[in-house]
């Protein structure tokens, strides 16, 4: 159980900070509590408190899937317009951010700064994937995949993209809005 010191400290250990970041630890108080109530309480109440945060990182992270869903078709059509322009589907990409915002923004930062430090582009957009796991980004990668391995006219594909991510979005909110009607009632 808890009363052995290695258990403890190592409790303490991983709890402990953070019992400091959402701000009951000042100078001293983890030893207070314990001598005043004890490690079981000390668990019992970091844990809940981990708890707590753990609903709030995945409330976060939904929040900002659902950003980069709602932004991927204009990143498409974005690509889709300067593909057709001539350029490469690094470039586009890199331009195509700048309609994006958030989430989607960061992420596409994020690829950039991994392909200017010698990662190809292929396995920076596989790492974009496996990073942020959403079906609809998928299909944004498997059509740069597509372009980077085969070649092409890559410019109708990210339209169709584009297209079916939209549509894919308004039947979501569509469900969405008759369920929430039939609650209602």
């Amino acid at each position: 159980g808890l009363r052995s010191a290695s258990v403890r400290r190592r409790l303490v250990d991983e709890l402990g900070a953070y019992a400091v970041i959402r701000g009951s630890a000042g100078k001293g108080s983890r030893s207070r509590f314990v001598r005043e109530r004890g490690w079981e309480e000390w668990s019992r109440t970091l844990g809940q408190r981990a708890r707590w945060f753990g609903d709030r990182v995945t409330r976060r992270s939904q929040r900002e899937a659902r950003s980069v869903r709602h932004q991927l078709p204009a990143l498409c059509e974005a690509m889709a317009r300067d593909l057709r322009g001539g350029v490469s589907i690094s470039a586009a990409l890199w331009s195509s951010a700048a309609v994006c915002t958030g989430p989607l923004a960061d992420d596409i930062g994020r690829v950039r700064r991994s392909v200017s430090s010698g990662t190809g582009l292929v396995d920076g957009l596989n790492a974009w994937l496996a990073w942020r796991p959403l079906p609809e980004l998928a299909a944004v990668v498997a059509a740069a995949r597509v372009g980077l391995e085969v070649g092409g006219e890559l410019a109708p594909a990210f339209d169709a993209c584009g297209a079916a991510l939209r549509d894919r979005l308004e039947v979501d909110d569509e469900v969405k809005a008759l369920t929430s009607q039939s609650r209602a009632s």
